[in-house]
């Protein structure tokens, strides 16, 4: 998978003139075929097939192509409603030979920041229809495992299917965790060095991040819960520990999100207190030289008022005498600073 950062949070977008590409992986005990499809009508074969049937679509703003899905597998309207709308949204609906379910995944693709994916699952009997807003890498790992010799990965049902793409919908929430936490020490380390003000603003920013990726997660949670529950027959009992593991799951990722915040938090207080103490500093090192120069600058005054009978003004020691005065002044003063601890 390619390398990611953080950056600006933006909802992802396809443009209207992308086309959309299908793929299709059928799988059973020995059998494993993987091949991309043209036309919707030529995957109408394969929802009686005696065989589980994996249809991905990597786009959603082709509304025929979705309404010819629709007619093909006799999905609901609604449910085509909601996979076409380009807003986000977590939710699962359950019809008698149906199961939708819709989540949002983080894309933290190197240059062009962050972003918020829709990705939807239809469940049948014996097929899943996969929706991505746009081509991500996001399930090539469990395309790899369906790819590979094991049989038993091969057995598995439309249900199991669609927890290993959710289990990768979440790992794609902990590795904004990972990553943000890798960038939160650096900031912090870089506070100690040099709390600047363009440092305040990238954390500003984090902050802003964090709460923008911690709504979908607080969602993905509700909906996790009630797939975990679920009556529809189209979800085995025998699957549904596996998706409260991967509710348990939302529930630690809400928790290390509220953590992150605490501690962005904790670092612009951290920062505004640290440039609080360096403008002190300023201000200490100002306070002391204003002190220092201030009798200096008193008996540099009344010395300069060029007066006919002030005492020394005649003498020809009168001027390293005054010079005198002022360094011992000088010296005082800085003693008295170092005593108190000052400087």
């Amino acid at each position: 998978m390619e390398e990611y950062y953080m950056a600006k949070v933006k909802v992802a977008e396809q443009g209207k003139d992308s086309e959309v590409h299908i793929r299709v992986i059928e799988f059973g005990k020995n059998v494993f075929t993987e091949r991309a499809v043209d036309s919707i009508e030529n995957c109408l074969p394969l929802k009686s097939a005696p065989v589980t049937t994996w249809i991905s679509l990597d786009g959603i703003h082709d509304h025929f192509l979705i309404d010819s899905i629709g007619q093909q597998f006799k999905i609901h309207p609604i449910i085509l409603g909601d996979v076409i709308d380009p807003s986000l949204h977590s939710k699962i609906q359950e019809f008698e030979d149906l199961v939708y379910i819709e989540m949002q995944t983080v894309l933290t693709k190197a240059g062009a920041g962050i972003s918020l994916l829709k990705i939807a699952f239809l469940i049948g009997t014996n097929f899943v229809i996969s929706f991505e807003q746009h081509p991500t890498p996001l399930f090539e790992n469990v395309r790899n495992r369906l790819r590979t010799q094991l049989n038993h990965v091969r057995l598995l049902t439309p249900d199991y299917l669609v927890y290993l793409m959710i289990d990768a919908v979440i790992d794609s929430h902990y590795d904004f965790i990972d990553k943000f936490i890798e960038r939160n020490e650096k900031s912090e380390d870089k506070l100690l060095r040099n709390p600047s003000k363009e440092l305040l603003q990238e954390i500003q920013k984090s902050k802003r991040e964090i709460a923008a990726m911690h709504r979908p997660v607080l969602i993905a949670r509700d909906v996790l819960k009630q797939v975990s529950k679920s009556d529809s027959p189209l979800i085995r009992e025998e699957t549904r520990p596996y998706f409260r593991e991967e509710w348990e799951r939302t529930l630690q990722a809400i928790d290390t999100y509220d953590d992150l915040r605490e501690s962005v938090s904790g670092l612009i207080d951290f920062h505004l207190s640290a440039s609080s103490n360096r403008l002190n500093e300023v201000m200490k090192i100002l306070a002391i030289f204003s002190t220092i120069f201030l009798p200096l600058t008193f008996l540099a005054s009344l010395y300069g008022m060029n007066f006919t009978l002030m005492p020394e003004l005649t003498s020809p020691t009168g001027f390293p005498v005054m010079l005198g005065i002022m360094i011992v002044v000088v010296i005082v003063m800085l003693t008295i600073f170092r005593k108190i601890k000052w400087i």
